[in-house]
């Protein structure tokens, strides 16, 4: 029997993203991905080796959009801090690079870069402000209490995703996602906040 994870949107959500990126891997003929077994919760996504057996990789699939169209209007993304040092912790012990990948709905496109450009120092100018990043705020959505955002601009270009590919994901709304968190502690708070920056802005 599935766990309750399996059945929210996020992790349907989550297991189309890795689908498509499993298969652009395989399309590039680069690399071989292995996936994780038996529905439980893992370290990451998927370890891929090169067809020579020479290389190793880590990635991490974040089926995410980017906040350039929520409220805030900021042109990054991110993961949860949590997860973030553990990537870091996996990358430093091992010596395997990691490399993040966002399946973006919103921008219908498959972008990420190794995480030691990402965590590059980058300062982006938006909307007359100079943002820094990384950049870390709290939430509480996420593991650890706080996400680190990654600007667009360090991201390379993997995939455009096709209107059938970008319509799937969409078919698992904010709506559901949200019906997923009602449970956690600070709901409600983080409900009526959203609502509020909302009503100020129209993006």
């Amino acid at each position: 029997m599935g766990s309750r994870f399996e059945e929210t949107v996020m992790f349907k959500k989550g297991h189309l993203g890795e689908f498509l990126v499993d298969c652009k891997i395989l399309q590039a003929g680069k690399f071989i991905p292995y996936a994780p077994v038996g529905g439980r919760a893992h370290p990451f996504d998927r370890l891929c080796a090169s067809k020579n057996k020479k290389n190793l990789m880590v990635v991490e699939v974040k089926t995410i959009s980017t906040r350039a169209k929520v409220p805030y209007g900021y042109p990054d993304t991110g993961i949860s801090i949590k997860h973030y040092e553990d990537y870091l912790h996996v990358q430093e012990k091992y010596n395997i690079p990691v490399f993040l990948v966002f399946v973006d709905s919103h921008l219908k496109e498959i972008y990420g870069n190794k995480l030691d450009e990402l965590k590059k120092e980058t300062s982006v100018i938006h909307r007359g402000k100079t943002l820094s990043y990384p950049r870390i705020e709290s939430n509480f959505t996420a593991v650890g209490g706080k996400i680190i955002y990654f600007p667009l601009i360090n991201m390379t270009h993997i995939y455009k995703l096709t209107e059938e590919e970008a319509g799937d994901l969409e078919r698992f709304s904010n709506y559901g996602y949200e019906k997923d968190l009602e449970h956690k502690k600070g709901y409600d708070e983080w409900a009526k906040k959203k609502e509020t920056l909302s009503s100020h802005y129209s993006f």
